[in-house]
């Protein structure tokens, strides 16, 4: 912002009006010595002043000359001219005359023309009119102009980038991460079965309904950033996407999942459906209490948000995927739509193997109808695994079996209890969703809950068996799947977790 008049004309102001303003090069030790390039030598003369130009560094300028004038140090400006402090090392400069000293960033000043008002002065030093607010692009990293912030955004003469928050006249950004560790630590494949009208489907998250192969695992994504991770209510921002079928919003573009081959080649996709961002787990201990919910979404800085591997979407579907040797790739804010300071933390790579299964055909679907004693739908004999082995008839198909797991029969799946969003009064507009999002407690949960059948405490309540779950683990009685040593089969307690003779008194039930 500092201009400067053609030389000869500010020296020859300087000799003529000013016979005793102390002038030296910039660099000058004040003594009247000059050494930048061209400066006379010697002398102590009070109007030592040089000629030519050379490498000005303001700054340099010694205490007895301390304004830098063009490229001249001297003790003060020329008459009619304001010394400004405009820089952030502390140098100060004459503006030209018609113009007045304004704020800059710090301490710092500015030359502005008078009479007229200070511009605004943005993070990075670009300037905006007065009026006007400062927009961070925080891909670039750069700040432009604009007339209004878009959405509650403003801060002062700053817009709040999408995804940070006004603290004290300022906008912290948050830094979303990963946690590597625990998505290596959960991803397993499981098997799902889905019916047509299954939102998981008609959301795009996998190839087709029926029996589906799914690798499944945990995404918990720390905020280390100096800010808040802030997005609010849904129901206020245009980001939100509201799901007819789940009956509440999703936020698109959170989270990206990938398995690449060992040519890099992508073999399977999954987006997850960030339908509520909150603080989940205290990572942090030095941070503040939890504050966002599904209602009033975010992460706090020093907390996480986790998506356990049991919520809807959080998969890959790998049922076409061969067995072998892959890459999962999890990516979060890959579209950077959300303002961090730091981008570069955002993906994790991790190998993971797709094991071949054993079962001579393969994983049959786990129907409690179908897996009772008697075996109603003659699936023993056909080489399927088709009840993990609980019931006699199919503990030899089971036999030699890896990869064939039952998993949770709820329509939508299992969501996390929320205190807020689990009230009587259903504050977030939760269900009927097809979703168990509070096990059961609330009438407007307990239709969801209801076909649920899972030890998934989120999923059912505990101990649901008609006579509940005693503590058999490691007990003799259970340790022959095939036979019922000790007359507990039908007697409506759980004893066994489920194995084979015991399927029919676990099968509706949760022990934990």
């Amino acid at each position: 912002m500092r201009a400067s008049p053609p030389r000869p004309s500010r020296r020859a102001a300087f000799l003529t009006f000013l016979p005793c303003l102390v002038l030296a090069a910039c660099g000058d030790d004040g003594s009247g010595a000059t050494s930048g390039p061209g400066g006379s030598g010697g002398g102590t003369g009070a109007t030592s002043v040089v000629t030519t130009g050379g490498p000005w560094t303001c700054d340099a300028c010694p205490p007895q000359a301390p304004v830098c004038v063009n490229d001249t140090c001297a003790n003060m400006c020329p008459a009619g001219l304001s010394v400004c402090d405009t820089s952030p090392g502390g140098a100060l400069s004459c503006c030209e005359a018609g113009q007045q000293c304004c704020p800059g960033l710090g301490e710092a000043q500015l030359c502005a023309p008078a009479g007229e008002p200070c511009p605004v002065v943005c993070a990075d030093g670009s300037l905006c009119p007065d009026g006007q607010l400062c927009q961070l692009d925080v891909v670039t990293g750069t700040f432009g102009c604009t007339d209004t912030c878009a959405g509650p955004a403003e801060c002062g003469t700053v817009c709040c980038p999408f995804g940070s928050r006004c603290e004290a006249g300022s906008c912290p950004l948050p830094d979303l991460s990963i946690d590597e560790a625990r998505l290596a630590a959960t991803a397993e494949v499981v098997r799902q079965t889905f019916s047509e009208s299954s939102c998981s489907l008609q959301e795009g998250c996998l190839g087709a309904a029926g029996e589906r192969k799914l690798l499944k695992f945990d995404l918990g994504t720390p905020n280390k950033g100096d800010g808040d991770l802030f997005l609010g209510s849904p129901a206020e921002s245009d980001l939100f996407e509201y799901s007819p079928c789940h009956d509440h919003f999703h936020f698109k573009g959170y989270a990206q999942y990938t398995l690449l081959d060992e040519d890099d080649q992508p073999v399977g996709v999954g987006e997850k459906q960030a339908f509520c961002l909150l603080d989940f787990e205290k990572w942090d201990p030095a941070a503040g209490p939890e504050q966002y919910h599904c209602g009033f979404q975010g992460i706090s800085k020093g907390w996480s948000d986790i998506y356990e591997s049991n919520l809807p979407c959080q998969w890959i579907d790998v049922t076409d995927v061969p067995p072998g040797s892959y890459t999962l790739v999890a990516q979060v804010n890959f579209d950077k739509l959300l303002a961090e300071s730091d981008y570069t933390n955002n993906t994790v790579m991790i190998p993971f193997v797709i094991e071949q299964e054993t079962c001579t055909g393969g994983c049959g679907p786990s129907d409690p109808a179908c897996c009772g004693d008697m075996d109603t739908c003659l699936f023993a004999g056909n080489g399927l695994c088709d009840c993990g082995g609980f019931q006699p008839w199919d503990h030899a198909d089971c036999q030699t079996c890896s990869g064939c797991t039952e998993a949770t029969t709820c329509p939508g799946g299992c969501t996390p209890s929320d205190d807020v969003c689990c009230d009587p009064a259903n504050p977030c507009g939760l269900g009927p969703d097809g979703i168990c999002q509070c096990a059961g407690a609330q009438a407007w949960d307990a239709e969801d809950c209801a076909a649920c059948i899972s030890s998934d405490l989120d999923c059912a309540p505990v101990d649901s068996c008609p006579s509940g779950c005693p503590s058999n683990a490691g007990n003799a009685c259970c340790a022959d799947p095939a036979n019922d040593t000790c007359g507990w089969a039908g007697d409506g307690f759980c004893d066994c977790g489920g194995i084979a003779w015991d399927f029919l008194d676990c099968s509706s039930c949760a022990c934990n």
